[in-house]
């Protein structure tokens, strides 16, 4: 869809106007659609032909599996559109501009990594062998640690000097993108949990949990943004994150007793880690070639999740 955009938009730059601007947002929507419906078919014709002991259902299937994952989509998208608007309503229009302007360069960092999607389907599928499960959560929040943490102070204090010399007119937005770092560090302890859930069919909780949280934000975003500014919402957006990562971590001990969480997996270093961040470096040029491949098989692997 962004291919299309860019490409339109090139063609008819400098004659454009609204119009033609929703114009290509249309097109590019409606290419989406029309390229997505014989892949969409293909799969319903799949689960069609899947022999079950049952008739498949896709009406069942949704109601069953689907329908949480259904709402909790609709409410992050009716809460992604509050949130400026009572900003708005309470600080003005340049603290949405502010708010919004860290958001965005926080969200480059958090791509950078994004092991949860890699895992996701490990987990699905390895669920039935729960050590094995929490082995890879465990490696996995190790893992974005080692990475997060240097990550952190770069962006802390480097960013800084980096939006003031090549984007000036983004610098009030500076203290709040500090803050939102801070989701870092809690990507780390969240990372698996909710793979888990999914694994356990436990659509239901997590999305009770998501709804509370979305809650307890917009209940604490009016007080917080009235005695700190725009920071208070960001601190308001951390601290409500970690109350959720809390409440997950204690429903997983509670009704299944496990824990997503190792501390002691963070300060250990065993063969794999050493292999992973290249601890172990001979001088052997077979074992630089091997270790050359494992981490492009890494990154390979990434990418493509």
């Amino acid at each position: 869809m962004k291919l299309i955009s860019i490409g339109l938009i090139l063609k008819f730059i400098g004659s454009l106007n609204i119009f033609l601007v929703f114009g290509i947002y249309l097109i590019a929507q409606t290419s989406v659609f029309l390229v997505g419906i014989p892949w969409s078919i293909s799969i319903l014709r799949h689960l069609k032909s899947t022999s079950s002991k049952e008739k498949f259902s896709l009406w069942k299937t949704w109601r069953q599996h689907g329908k949480w994952g259904s709402f909790r989509a609709i409410v992050e998208q009716l809460s992604a559109s509050f949130k400026p608007w009572i900003l708005n309503f309470i600080l003005g229009v340049e603290s949405v501009a502010i708010f919004t302007v860290a958001q965005d360069l926080y969200a480059v960092l958090t791509k950078v990594f994004p092991i949860q999607q890699v895992i996701f389907p490990i987990i699905s599928r390895k669920i039935k062998e729960i050590k094995t499960t929490l082995r890879i959560i465990h490696k996995s929040q190790k893992c974005l640690l080692w990475l997060n943490v240097p990550m952190f102070f770069l962006a802390f204090f480097v960013g800084p000097f980096f939006i003031n010399w090549f984007f000036p007119q983004y610098s009030s937005s500076i203290p709040v993108f500090q803050i939102l770092l801070f989701f870092l560090f809690l990507n780390v302890l969240r990372v698996g949990q909710g793979s888990l859930y999914f694994a356990f069919r436990q659509q239901k909780i997590i999305s009770y949990i998501y709804f509370s949280k979305i809650f307890l934000f917009f209940l604490l975003l009016v007080p917080f943004s009235f005695f700190w500014g725009v920071r208070g919402a960001a601190f308001a957006a951390v601290l409500v994150t970690l109350i959720a990562i809390l409440t997950q971590e204690y429903f997983l001990r509670k009704f299944y007793h496990i824990s997503s969480w190792n501390f002691k997996e963070f300060t250990m270093i065993d063969e794999y880690d050493k292999q992973l961040f290249f601890l172990n470096f001979k001088k052997d040029k077979k074992e630089l070639f091997r270790k050359f491949n494992f981490m492009k098989t890494i990154f390979i692997t990434i990418c493509r999740g």
